[in-house]
């Protein structure tokens, strides 16, 4: 789950580098129809280039 959040987050951020979760800081989860998750986490950019192969 927190893998999936990190992609949407570089993919819809301008920034050059990708960022990397550093903290979980909070997991929430709420039962309906299906399951809804609501998750703080602690973010950093890191050293890594959107434009480079790795």
């Amino acid at each position: 789950l927190k893998q999936s959040v990190i992609k949407q987050i570089n993919s819809r951020s301008n920034s050059l580098h990708y960022y990397v979760p550093v903290k979980l800081v909070s997991l929430q989860t709420q039962v309906v129809a299906g399951i809804n998750y609501l998750m703080e986490l602690k973010v950093a950019e890191s050293n890594c280039l959107k434009n480079v192969s790795y």
